[in-house]
């Protein structure tokens, strides 16, 4: 299911109540003045020794939009607050 930017995330009529079918998310790709890439390096704490590198981002809440989900993830998991004329376009959708 694919859930154009800035549009609120809703399930699909009769979709999946139980949280067992597909995860709605958005991830945020930011660049600083130099062109670098931000990610944050993650493990799961059931295997320590598995860690791996990914952007910052998660699952949308209900009725919240890409977009808001991008500047609350990056919040919550950064610190870094941006308002939301910051967030850019959507550049990937899978």
């Amino acid at each position: 299911m694919t859930v154009p930017f800035g549009v609120s995330a809703q399930l699909p009529p009769g979709g999946d109540k139980t949280g067992n079918g597909p995860r709605l998310g958005a991830r945020v790709l930011l660049l600083d003045a130099n062109d670098r890439l931000l990610l944050l390096r993650a493990h799961d704490p059931a295997e320590p020794d598995r860690r791996w590198w990914e952007l910052p981002g998660g699952g949308l809440h209900p009725g919240e939009t890409t977009a808001q989900a991008c500047q609350r993830e990056l919040a919550e998991e950064t610190g870094i607050e941006l308002d939301l004329d910051e967030v850019g376009p959507c550049v990937w959708v899978r």
